[in-house]
């Protein structure tokens, strides 16, 4: 189990970096830049329009599922080996149950903070 866990962390650390660095930032938007991470991190678009297009369509849920990926993997990592079944029947429905609802809790709490 912990040998899968392992492959699973490497993956999820690997598929990150690379979906990351192809990610189009906010000021390559509206240049047309072909993404790799090279425009400025954090800047602000000046299109009315946040709606992802193309690429980024795929790249967007693919972070969230590599990163979510990564944090359980990271968590199941420090769980030592007798416990270990314990913990991944545990954390394994709690995973798929946060990549299914997570983006409309998320987007209810954005809403009821205002950052929307």
């Amino acid at each position: 189990m912990a040998v899968i866990i392992d492959i699973l962390h490497i993956i999820a650390c690997v598929g990150l970096i690379v979906v990351i660095m192809l990610q189009v930032t906010k000021s390559e938007g509206s240049s047309g830049g072909a993404g790799l991470g090279w425009g400025t991190i954090g800047g602000k678009s000046s299109a009315s329009v946040n709606i992802p297009v193309g690429v980024e369509r795929i790249l967007q849920p693919l972070t969230t599922w590599l990163a979510l990926t990564f944090l359980v993997t990271a968590c199941l990592k420090a769980v030592p080996a007798p416990k270990l079944a314990g913990a991944t029947s545990i954390i394994g429905p709690l995973y798929f149950a946060a990549m299914i609802w997570g983006r409309k809790a998320m987007d209810g709490l954005r809403r009821a903070f205002g950052e929307e």
